[in-house]
């Protein structure tokens, strides 16, 4: 296991071994909706999704379609996205809602990920920024109930839909990986 993971935009990268051993295209507050990335400036999820297939491609001239094939196959693909999404569209700008669909995941498959790992949302009530939208008060800083509420009604929901994912996608194996921890 690595330290540290590379990002494929970094214009230095050469070193044929950070390239094998993984990289990270991730983008902090990035979501699936491109709308997000307009938003918030962000990468969003299709452009990651570019940048993965322009690495998969890099990968397979560095050490061969069939070893790029086994180390896509065998790693494991890191999913933490949409609560930007879901901040924006349902609170902040409630006239558009997002529709997030499995189109991410089977793109990924498409390319050879098998292991995957999605993450839920954190509790979102307790976001500063969807805290300080709602202020009646200057001084009520408390984290707000229902978008709480609406975080785990997402990630139950996310729970009970990947099973139905994973057995969409022959040989994948797709984990739900829980942020949220609710006393």
């Amino acid at each position: 296991m690595k330290q540290t993971v590379v990002t494929p935009l970094d214009p230095n990268l050469s070193n044929h071994d950070q390239i094998r051993a993984g990289v990270s295209f991730a983008s902090a507050g990035s979501g699936y909706d491109d709308l997000t990335f307009i938003a918030t400036g962000v990468i969003p999820v299709s452009k990651q999704l570019d940048q993965f297939m322009s690495y998969t491609a890099k990968l397979s001239r560095i050490v061969g379609a069939t070893e790029a094939k086994n180390i896509i196959q065998n790693s494991l693909v890191v999913i933490s996205a949409g609560s930007n999404d879901s901040g924006f569209n349902d609170y902040l700008l409630p006239f558009r809602r997002a529709q997030v669909t499995s189109i991410c995941l089977q793109d990924l498959y498409n390319q050879g990920c098998r292991t995957i790992a999605i993450a839920g949302f954190p509790p979102m009530g307790s976001l500063p920024v969807l805290i300080t939208a709602r202020l009646e008060h200057s001084f009520d800083r408390t984290c707000l109930e229902d978008e709480n509420a609406d975080a785990r009604s997402y990630n139950q929901k996310l729970v009970n839909l990947l099973p139905q994912l994973q057995a969409s996608l022959p040989g994948s194996r797709i984990v739900y990986a829980g942020v949220y921890i609710h006393h």
